[in-house]
């Protein structure tokens, strides 16, 4: 188990909390069906109101409302988020993972309705970022969990960037805990993915994974490196922290 996981406030982004992201229920092409939908439209969008004033119990009710009324994707993710804001991460995580449950059963309908192919890739290019953002949540659920698991936060990332793969800012966090797992070779491509995409200070976490990996490739511990070396590692640990905050 890595001694120094990064924490939330060292990833690029550490929670989606944005809920105008999410602010409708369903896909830009989608309308409201039925009166329950129409109902659980208006429980969300009081959640939505909730959670930007900062409001979290109200937010949590008018949510757990919505979903009550009719269960959406939405409703379950920003459930998350409140959740996350109330460190209650056991529950932050259920939710993000009930809203990517909920989220993949909808498009499996959306795929099986022949009448729907005209706007199927364009829900479904909707949909991956909502569920990119989920598994990028529940990363940094799994970073702040006691204890930490690094594993998972890997998994969910690796998913992430998978899903939206032009994301700079969840390929710099995936590089963070692959660097934090000393899994170094794979934590500078993700830096490169990172860099790529215009992440300005993947480039000194690149330039100090290079040092760790031509550290281990000589054999020299950790803290032996030649002196001009280990000076410029430590300075860019340091910047690279104080950028992080």
């Amino acid at each position: 188990m890595p001694h120094h996981l990064p924490t939330p406030t060292s990833l690029a982004r550490p929670v989606h909390t944005s809920p105008s992201i999410y602010a409708q229920s369903t896909t830009p092409n989608s309308s409201l069906a039925n009166p329950a939908e129409e109902e659980a439209q208006k429980a969300l969008d009081e959640g939505t109101s909730r959670l930007e004033a900062g409001d979290w119990e109200a937010a949590k009710e008018a949510y757990a409302r919505s979903l009550t009324i009719h269960p959406s994707s939405t409703a379950h993710f920003n459930l998350g988020v409140v959740y996350f804001r109330l460190e209650d991460l056991p529950a932050a995580i259920k939710s993000f993972e009930a809203s990517l449950a909920l989220s993949k059963e909808q498009n499996r309908l959306k795929s099986a309705d022949s009448d729907a192919e005209s706007s199927t890739e364009e829900a479904k290019e909707f949909t991956d970022l909502g569920d990119a953002d989920a598994h990028t949540n529940l990363a940094s659920c799994y970073i702040l969990s006691q204890p930490p698991r690094p594993d998972l936060a890997v998994s969910h990332l690796q998913s992430a960037v998978q899903l939206s793969p032009t994301d700079g800012e969840s390929w710099f966090n995936l590089g963070a805990v692959l660097e934090a797992c000393e899994r170094l070779e794979e934590s500078a491509k993700a830096y490169e993915k990172a860099q790529e995409q215009g992440v300005e200070r993947a480039t000194e976490n690149l330039r100090n994974v290079g040092g760790k990996i031509l550290a281990a490739r000589l054999g020299v511990g950790s803290g032996a490196l030649p002196q001009e070396e280990d000076t410029e590692v430590k300075d860019t640990k340091e910047t690279t922290a104080a950028k992080a905050k």
